[in-house]
């Protein structure tokens, strides 16, 4: 059981509101933060989000008691700052699986060749490329320059995607995702690998380098 932070509703306050984290609060909680990257809502999962308030409060139209709550549990942050739950950070996979399905929903750029999000936080994105490791999904997280500002990006292909894809809730119609991706990178499944594989170049220049999975009977470093 993943218990909330301590929160002190309004007086008289009609509605009830959960000590413990849910599927469903996951869920709302990942459409949240997906509207906080993105600056706008989800139309298409408006009718599901409704369907969540429901669950949880007892109102499909979220109150503003229920919005100020699940801010708190998000915390106020800037758009470059910000980051998951800490109650998710915490969580069970199942949860973190709920919570990563509404956010990639909602924040999704979804193609033929997978899905990515790009946001102005990398601690945000790192953190969801961390939960996404746990569940066996390896993203891929790259700097973007855009208008002078600095973006990052997720990413999923292949093989990747198709995993989310199968959990995800938006419908995808008419696009397939390619069977194929490229190699993986070792900052990809841990991170801050090259800055230890750099450091180890320094002391050893023939350190070869990581291949993916598979391949790495073809690596032959030299000691």
């Amino acid at each position: 059981i993943t218990e909330l932070p301590l929160w002190a509703p309004p007086s008289n306050c009609p509605l009830q509101f959960p000590r413990h984290l849910t599927p469903a609060l996951a869920q709302l909680l990942g459409y949240w933060v997906a509207e906080k990257v993105t600056g706008r809502s989800t139309p298409f999962a408006h009718e599901h989000i409704r369907s969540l308030a429901a669950e949880i409060f007892g109102q499909a139209d979220l109150p503003a008691p229920g919005q100020v709550f699940l801010q708190h549990l998000c915390g106020e942050h800037l758009p470059e700052h910000q980051q998951v739950p800490a109650c998710i950070l915490r969580a069970p996979a199942p949860l973190v699986s709920a919570f990563l399905q509404a956010f990639f929903d909602g924040a999704g750029r979804w193609g033929q060749e997978g899905v990515e999000v790009c946001a102005r936080s990398y601690q945000l994105l790192h953190q969801v490329q961390l939960l996404l490791l746990g569940l066996g999904i390896v993203a891929k997280l790259h700097p973007k320059g855009t208008n002078g500002a600095t973006e990052w990006v997720l990413r999923l292909t292949g093989q990747e995607a198709r995993q989310l894809l199968r959990s995800a809730q938006k419908c995808v119609k008419g696009q397939s995702l390619l069977e194929t991706g490229s190699g993986v990178n070792p900052d990809d499944v841990v991170p801050f690998a090259g800055v230890w594989l750099q450091q180890l170049r320094r002391l050893d220049p023939a350190v070869g380098t990581i291949l993916p999975p598979g391949n790495a009977r073809h690596w032959h470093p030299h000691y």
